[in-house]
């Protein structure tokens, strides 16, 4: 009986999916995009990483945080990327417009103009200045 439940469980999450995949075309889904966070017990190479993104149909990422082997594989990926702030730094930012215009100038103006195709930015409701700067740089205003 133990195996039933067990079918019936793979079924219902088969039908599940199907109805998902059904509603998401139906919707017309423009974009497929993942979550990338380098924090692992065995990451893998960058580069892995976005080929593995690309050959399976994203079309965008979100990071967790922008280091320079990431950024570096992203350049001319085609992958439209947001960028968050590690949390770690997130206090620094927020009480200060120095350390904010420091990460903007590090991580997204030197990637912005060199193939990386920085679409947006992760923010909290607490980083308001980090906020400002970056569209302030995104925008040209």
């Amino acid at each position: 009986m133990g195996s039933s439940w067990w079918w019936h469980g793979r079924a219902a999450a088969a039908v599940a999916c199907w109805v998902w995949l059904a509603a998401a075309a139906a919707v017309g889904v423009e974009a497929i995009g993942a979550n990338w966070g380098t924090q692992a017990s065995h990451p893998l190479a960058p580069d892995t990483v976005v080929q593995m993104l690309k050959d399976n149909g994203f079309d965008k990422v979100k990071l967790f945080d922008a280091g320079e082997d990431t950024m570096s594989a992203l350049r001319k990926s085609g992958l439209e990327v947001m960028v968050g702030i590690p949390n770690d730094m997130l206090a620094a930012m927020a009480s200060s417009m120095a350390a904010a215009n420091k990460w903007v100038d590090q991580n997204v103006s030197n990637y912005l103009n060199d193939g990386v195709k920085i679409r947006s930015h992760s923010l909290t409701h607490s980083l308001k200045i980090l906020q400002f700067t970056l569209k302030q740089f995104l925008l040209g205003s």
